[in-house]
């Protein structure tokens, strides 16, 4: 069961599932993630992005720190209540001291 979801999930099947929520996780799957309606207004720019992404860092307690720092900011900018770049001083406001903390 473990390795039919971790398949699912990570192979085409999950990326393209997932990609409706956000970004598409494999490449191959730009095209239609394009073609998709918004929001985003201009997926074209999530896709550009992409390449400036880094991983979370690794400290305890990251998954208390992900939800209150970058989920709930990054929905506010996803619905168009702030700008992407007031996200991102939110989060790195919020999580900066929490991630020190940690």
């Amino acid at each position: 069961m473990g390795a039919a979801l971790v398949a699912a999930c990570g192979g085409p099947t999950g990326a393209d599932t997932a990609q409706v929520s956000g970004a598409p996780s494999l490449k191959g799957l730009e095209k239609e993630y394009l073609a998709l309606p918004p929001p985003p207004a201009n997926r074209k720019v999530v896709l550009d992005s992409l390449v400036l992404l880094r991983a979370l860092p690794k400290v305890r307690g990251m998954n208390d720190i992900y939800e209150p720092a970058f989920t709930q900011t990054l929905n506010r900018a996803y619905a168009g209540e702030i700008t992407a770049t007031e996200a991102a001083r939110l989060i790195d406001e919020k999580a900066t001291p929490l991630i020190k903390k940690g």
